[in-house]
């Protein structure tokens, strides 16, 4: 018998972008004309997998996250983990 439970998947998105030069945050960087953090979610719902997912990122950063998703139609329910070093 195999098992086929629904996966939560947490998507670590509170890196500064230091080593890639960017200035700001990965996740807000263009990959194929969409943000990283789009492409990542996009990719898990595509799976078919992912029952949940959770995107830590720090909380100066979830409103910009919410309207980058929004912008993005990005239509997935997600929960935002607080407080999470950006460091």
């Amino acid at each position: 018998m195999i098992c086929m439970d629904k996966l939560t998947v947490i998507v670590p998105a509170a890196g500064a972008g230091k080593r890639l030069g960017l200035g700001k945050n990965k996740v807000f960087a263009m990959l194929g004309g969409l943000p990283l953090l789009v492409q990542c979610l996009r990719m898990i719902n595509d799976t078919g997998m992912a029952d949940k997912t959770i995107i830590a990122a720090g909380a100066a950063e979830i409103d910009d996250i919410n309207k980058m998703l929004a912008r993005c139609r990005i239509q997935q329910l997600w929960r935002a983990a607080q407080n999470v070093p950006t460091a």
